[in-house]
């Protein structure tokens, strides 16, 4: 889909562990796989 999805994700879990500026959407299309 994206090129740079897993860096994000990545990213996303380093900088922000426990989740803070997640959403909903997120939860559900980004990080469920």
């Amino acid at each position: 889909m994206y090129r740079k999805l897993p860096e994000f994700i990545e990213l996303s879990k380093k900088c922000d562990p426990q989740g803070k500026f997640r959403n909903e959407f997120l939860n559900t299309n980004i990080f469920s796989s």
